[in-house]
């Protein structure tokens, strides 16, 4: 039986491939034409191409499938429509499910995020927090929950749900702008910096998510994977910092100064069609608590993050320096 992945050419994805053909598992990466697939290639996985947007383009995806991996979302940018965001990850996902709804096979894992939760307002959270998405990213990812809960409790679906924190480590091109802004001394702390988030990295994340694809107390559970312990913005950027050999900041700015800012950039990006420097939901990932707990992850599955903040950071610039991006 084979497992399939979507999204197997992400960040994320392509450390899970790596991992589950580690394992001898046979794997199907689910993948749109457009996208490269010379690394997968030299894996020796089964390419399926298709398009989740597109139901018809998904017949087959399910045939001898045990367990599915669903990554595959938009996180975005300036220059994306708002009703891709919906196409994608909401009904992208719902089209997977219907692929899978009649079938026997053993687990749908679905990567969502804890930015479902929104701010925390008395961290840490844990599963039980009421949801509260903050931007259309996590509106969407929190629907396309709700979807993974539908299917499973009304169409049998033998669904689990993870959501990572704050992940990171080599191959990760999003969070590159912050280590880059702070590698050329241009990065500037907003507020106190005291606010808490849940970096985790990539090895670890990868390891949640395995468990909860094969341990027997996953079905119809959601999961929090989080690295060992939150850590305060400031706490994070210094080690960025160490990791550089940099010194990460070097003045202050008041939230409500860079709040302004932030809507400045924004609305010249929506005008000129570039990614602002400075954004809205940057300033809230700086200034916002994003906290969590593991302890179900803990008890439930076994999970135990490995790779500490030192430690990860270190691996990652040292990824970038080999790639030539920093």
């Amino acid at each position: 039986m084979t497992v399939l992945v979507t999204g197997g050419t992400g960040f994320i994805g392509s450390h899970v491939v790596r991992a589950l053909i580690e394992q001898d598992k046979r794997v199907r990466v689910l993948l749109r034409k457009t996208s490269s697939a010379t690394t997968l290639e030299h894996l020796g996985v089964e390419l399926f191409y298709g398009d989740l947007t597109d139901k018809s383009s998904l017949d087959g995806v399910a045939d001898n499938v045990s367990h599915v991996v669903h990554l595959a979302g938009l996180l975005g940018g300036a220059k994306v429509a708002e009703q891709r965001y919906w196409e994608v990850n909401v009904q992208g996902t719902a089209n997977l499910l219907e692929q899978f709804q009649d079938r026997p096979f053993e687990r749908f894992v679905y990567c969502s995020t804890t930015g479902v939760l929104g701010p925390i307002s008395n961290p840490p959270a844990d599963e039980t927090w009421p949801l509260s998405p903050s931007n259309l990213y996590e509106l969407t990812k929190c629907e396309a929950e709700t979807l993974v809960r539908k299917y499973s409790q009304d169409r049998g679906i033998p669904a689990a749900i993870i959501r990572p924190g704050l992940v990171y480590g080599p191959g990760n091109l999003h969070l590159l702008g912050l280590f880059r802004t702070i590698q050329r001394g241009l990065f500037f702390l907003i507020g106190t910096g005291s606010s808490l988030l849940d970096p985790v990295y990539i090895d670890d994340m990868v390891q949640g998510l395995l468990l909860s694809l094969y341990s027997p107390q996953a079905m119809g559970r959601t999961y929090i994977i989080a690295g060992e312990r939150p850590v305060t913005i400031a706490e994070l950027v210094h080690a960025i910092g160490r990791a550089l050999g940099k010194k990460p900041y070097k003045f202050r700015l008041p939230v409500g100064i860079a709040m302004g800012l932030a809507r400045c950039f924004e609305w010249l990006g929506h005008g000129l069609g570039f990614d602002p420097p400075l954004s809205v939901s940057r300033v809230r990932f700086l200034t916002e608590n994003r906290a969590c707990r593991i302890d179900r992850a803990r008890e439930e599955l076994g999970y135990h993050p490995t790779v500490d903040l030192e430690e990860g950071l270190r691996r990652t610039v040292i990824w970038y320096r080999e790639q030539g991006l920093l």
